[in-house]
């Protein structure tokens, strides 16, 4: 099972846990607002060694993306987002073929 924890440095210099999420879908996607910027992060299993990309629609936002997915079982990929965009926790996921044709899990 896969999971994800936002971490955070604390005043006595320890990491203290924001959040964490576990379970899901094959591919998970949470919007992080940090001090360096506004990230999207995409964890997920390649169980189906026919996905090639991953299109990322925010949800209540214009923002649309696209990423490839690396040829390895397990990934994270973490997008820079344009400022105030990390505070949008959730998108519609649509996994792609070679051919860019959707795929359903």
């Amino acid at each position: 099972m896969l999971g994800t924890a936002i971490l955070k440095e604390g005043s006595n210099q320890k990491l203290d846990i924001l959040n964490s999420q576990s379970g899901g879908g094959p591919v998970r996607y949470d919007g992080v607002k940090t001090n360096h910027g506004d990230y999207g992060i995409l964890t997920g299993r390649k169980a189906n060694k026919q996905i090639q990309s991953i299109r990322v629609e925010v949800l209540n936002d214009p923002l649309k993306f696209t990423v490839q997915v690396p040829e390895k079982d397990y990934f994270i990929i973490v997008n820079q987002l344009p400022d105030g965009k990390g505070s949008k926790p959730f998108a519609d996921l649509y996994l792609l073929d070679k051919n860019n044709e959707e795929i359903t899990p």
